[in-house]
């Protein structure tokens, strides 16, 4: 993987200084372009072809179509054989060559026959014009800044900051999206002058001119019941070839092992394609634990156990409430905030990976196309059972039940609602109440701070900027407008279009490359996608083909385990000194005290850190916000302040 950068105009400095920012990114080489009209910097993190002929801008035999490219082509061999009948010339063995050739033969639709993940921008002299491009499902960032006149786009918000043309102004409409989702969905950011370029779609800048067009959409397709058999048989093929192929390296490469079932799948299925290609070489694989909480679900002993049965070379590493002393960073890198506290193990197990590896592979995305997540579980059951109940009799009915019933049974139908607390209990009511909206019920299931919530904490003044901003009617026209669509494939579309790359994707790139570590994600190469968006509903309900797939590969007692989400135990660390930061933190934050009622802010802080997750997961997203505002805003991006107690 690798860090781009560039812009509209002639200036090798200030292109070289944006290149800088995001070295992390690609400490292995550096190369540089200008004339004129344009200027292009990459940062390069060897990964296929070492040598200096891998090195980047690249260019055509001409010179005339040149490219700075960050991620990997996976079927660039193909590709290859195809353009060289087509009288193409290679110079070196890299897929980035594939590119230049490609946009070179086929023009913008260079895009349509590429399965990988990209984010890349080419300079066409002739037209005097810049092409940039995003992979189908976003793995890979790409941001720009278009004032009507000049462009910007880097891998990297931070790099584009350092453009003196770029203010550093605070886009209020999405902080709404923000306090709902945890993360910043489709094209805006927190910047109001800075988008990114959204998955499945190229940019053309020409003439001062921008045009956007989206190449590629994901749709669900009713292809009807082929058997389970079928799909079993099928997926098995698709995974080998998908962890198979994302095997290429000529570097050191492991897997982060979670325990779960889609880590454990990716290692099976990588073990599986070494032996069938005769290689003996140990995959290593890497886990992290929290040394401080007792681990009731038994997370790492199952990591263990899967690397003890695929024979691996396992490293761990343990971590406790200190390492939120390490937020800064974490959010330094992430651009903007993302209200997640797993940012920081996945940053801390990248640092300690990159000793041995510089590749892995990931078992994100099966939450997302195999129906993982509990939302698809408790959204299943609220069409079978509770929405053909009479409206005014389950408005009166399940309420008062809900409200009483004790806590071990709800467990039982609802998933953990345990931690969740009283808030939580009525976040149930209202999921139940509202069965009849889509939008209200799926919102009610993942909002951070309901738009109820919002309403009684958020300041008069933030109220009214936010006013216009209708979540829900948002979300609803977008996503939910067809009732005679399944509710679960609209999740399944609105998730893997939003969710995935705006939030788990983005979290995975940021993460990994602050520690110049690539990470790949077998489970969502575009034909698994699209061979999950075929299947019918009832096998992608708890991971149910998955596990079927997977069955005499992966251990039975990781398939047969309930599911568990990667669980920080936050609740815990806010009674170990992480409450005494935040308060820090919050209390002085410009941002949160315009924003949040005093009132709120402070029943929040002075909260004991029991169980309560809807609790801890507000102050965590105030906290967040608080900081990614005392980095970026009330700071110099050039010169971040990544050391906790100088920066509160």
């Amino acid at each position: 993987m690798c860090g781009i950068c560039g812009f509209s105009g002639d200036d090798k400095a200030l292109v070289m200084k944006m290149a800088d920012a995001i070295v992390h990114r690609g400490p292995d080489q550096e190369g540089f372009y200008s004339d004129k009209y344009f200027s292009l910097a990459h940062k390069r993190l060897s990964i296929i072809d070492l040598s200096s002929r891998g090195k980047q801008p690249m260019h055509n035999e001409d010179g005339s179509i040149i490219v700075v490219y960050n991620g990997e082509i996976y079927n660039h061999a193909k590709l290859r054989e195809e353009l060289e009948k087509k009288g193409h010339r290679f110079m070196s063995e890299t897929d980035t060559e594939v590119i230049v050739h490609a946009y070179e033969q086929y023009g913008s639709s260079c895009v349509n026959h590429f399965r990988g993940i990209f984010a890349f921008a080419i300079y066409d002299r002739n037209k005097k014009q810049l092409f940039l491009a995003r992979d189908h499902i976003g793995v890979k960032p790409l941001y720009y800044h278009y004032d009507g006149k000049d462009i910007i786009f880097a891998s990297e918000i931070k790099s584009i900051l350092l453009h003196p043309s770029v203010r550093r102004n605070i886009c209020k409409r999405v902080v709404n999206d923000y306090l709902s989702f945890r993360y910043i969905p489709g094209e805006d950011t927190l910047f109001d002058n800075i988008k990114k370029l959204c998955p499945g779609s190229y940019l053309t800048f020409h003439r001062g001119k921008i045009e956007i067009k989206k190449y590629y959409t994901l749709a669900v397709q009713d292809k009807g019941d082929l058997g389970e058999a079928h799909y079993v048989k099928k997926l098995r093929k698709m995974l080998l070839d998908s962890v198979d192929e994302q095997m290429m390296s000529d570097v050191p490469l492991g897997v982060y092992l979670s325990g779960g079932l889609d880590s454990t799948a990716v290692l099976a299925f990588m073990k599986k394609a070494r032996s069938l290609s005769d290689q003996e070489e140990q995959i290593k694989t890497f886990s992290i634990g929290f040394g401080d909480y007792e681990d009731h679900s038994g997370e790492m002993n199952h990591a263990r156990n899967a690397a003890e049965h695929f024979g691996t070379d396992h490293h761990e590493i343990f971590i406790g409430p200190e390492s939120v002393k390490t937020i800064p960073k974490v959010i330094w890198h992430l651009d903007e905030p993302i209200s997640d506290a797993t940012t920081i193990p996945t940053m801390l197990l990248s640092e300690f990976a990159r000793k041995w590896v510089v590749v892995n592979q990931s078992g994100e995305g099966g939450d997302e196309i195999f129906g993982g997540y509990v939302q698809y579980g408790m959204i299943n059951k609220l069409e079978r059972y509770v929405r053909p109940i009479p409206a005014m009799l389950r408005r009166g009915l399940f309420p008062p039940i809900i409200r009483t019933i004790p806590i071990a049974m709800l467990d039982k139908v609802f998933n953990y609602p345990s931690s969740l607390g009283v808030e939580g209990r009525e976040r149930l009511v209202e999921f139940v109440r509202d069965a009849e909206s889509r939008t209200k019920s799926y919102l009610n299931l993942i909002s951070v701070f309901s738009e109820a919530e919002k309403k009684c904490v958020l300041t008069e003044r933030w109220k009214q900027s936010i006013a216009k901003d209708d979540i829900s009617k948002k979300v609803g026209n977008r996503w939910f407008t067809d009732n005679r669509t399944c509710f679960l494939d609209q999740v399944f579309l609105r998730e893997n279009n939003t969710w995935l790359p705006d939030y788990i994707l983005t979290r995975l790139d940021k993460m990994t490359m602050a520690h110049s570590i690539e990470s790949r994600v077998p489970l969502l190469d575009i034909r698994l996608i699209e061979f999950s968006a075929t299947m019918p509903r009832h096998y992608k309900i708890d991971k149910l083909i998955l596990k079927k797939a997977a069955a005499g590969m992966v251990p039975k007692e990781i398939i047969q385990r309930k599911k568990h989400p990667f669980y920080i135990p936050i609740d815990s660390w806010f009674g170990k000194g992480i409450r005494d930061i935040a308060k820090q933190a919050i209390g002085s934050s410009k941002i949160v005290d315009t924003l949040f009622r005093k009132s709120y802010t402070k029943k929040l802080l002075n909260r004991r850190g029991s169980s309560n997750l809807v609790h801890s997961r507000q102050l965590w997203s105030l906290l967040t916000l608080s900081i990614w505002h005392k980095l970026y805003i009330e700071n110099d991006v050039k010169k971040p302040i990544l050391d906790l107690d100088r920066l509160l």
